[in-house]
């Protein structure tokens, strides 16, 4: 009898930003290279070593399947993630890992030029908004990844870039040397800046 055989093609994030708190799924690709059906694959998947589910699919022959395991990470670092077949004749292609860096949070900056004192808004109020809040509800799960601290324009320069990954810039109506040189060495350490 020829032994049945199912390739674990790729293992991948719902998305590029993986913070503690926030639901993420991972996607397996499986594919069935031969021309028979294959029934009763198990697929496991494991976050450092510890099974965290498993489903058990069927491949037709020459066709793929993706499947999707959601988790919430609870703590950041670096965690390894795996998905593997253990019903399978061929063991060789049968794992998939990811190294997965948690953040606790993406600290944003925002430096808002827009405020507008009678109207009590801001032209970042749109965007703070799209970006949520890293408030973490009782059931402890957070729905954004981000965590946003807003300062006015005319405090920018005493403002606190160590924390932030990201700054905006929005609104701001001038910016002199001494706020272009503050930005240039946030650049220069690695940070990102958004400019409206």
């Amino acid at each position: 009898e020829r032994p049945r055989n199912v390739t674990l093609t790729s293992l991948r994030p719902s998305t590029g930003l993986i913070s503690a708190d926030v639901p993420i799924s991972f996607q397996a690709l499986i594919e069935n290279r031969g021309i028979e059906m294959v029934p009763g694959i198990e697929v496991e998947f494991l976050i450092d070593g510890e099974v965290q589910g498993s489903r058990r699919i069927a491949v037709e022959g020459g066709d793929a399947r993706t499947i999707s395991f959601p988790h919430i990470f609870r703590m950041p670092g670096v965690a390894r993630v795996e998905v593997r077949l253990r019903s399978d004749d061929l063991d060789r292609d049968d794992a998939r890992w990811f190294a997965a860096e948690v953040l606790e949070a993406v600290d944003v900056l925002v430096i808002d030029g827009g405020w507008d004192p009678i109207g009590e808004s801001s032209e970042s109020d749109w965007l703070i908004a799209a970006l949520g809040t890293d408030e973490v509800s009782p059931t402890g799960v957070r729905l954004s990844p981000y965590r946003v601290e807003v300062v006015p324009e005319d405090r920018f320069l005493s403002a606190d870039l160590q924390t932030p990954r990201v700054i905006i810039l929005a609104d701001i109506s001038t910016m002199g040397e001494a706020q272009s040189e503050k930005i240039e060495e946030f650049l220069q350490r690695g940070g990102g800046v958004f400019v409206f």
